[in-house]
C-alpha cells in the first residue's frame, strides 16, 4: 500500500469549496420548492379546467 505524502490544507480553497457547496444546497432547495409549487399549480389548473368544462358543457351532455 502506497502512502501519499501529506500536504497542508489550502484554507482559501477549502473556504471556496464550502461556499460553492452552500450555494449548491440553496439552489437545490429552491428547485425542489419550485417543483412542488409547479405540481400544486398544475393540479389547480386541472381542477379549474374541469370546472370550466362542466359549466360549459355540463347541461348539453
Amino acid at each position: 500500500m502506497k502512502v501519499l505524502p501529506s500536504r497542508p490544507i489550502d484554507m482559501e480553497l477549502l473556504s471556496t469549496l464550502e461556499y460553492l457547496l452552500s450555494t449548491l444546497a440553496c439552489v437545490v432547495a429552491r428547485v425542489e420548492s419550485l417543483r412542488g409549487r409547479m405540481s400544486d399549480a398544475g393540479r389547480q389548473v386541472e381542477g379549474l379546467f374541469e370546472s370550466l368544462l362542466s359549466q360549459s358543457f355540463g347541461e348539453q351532455i
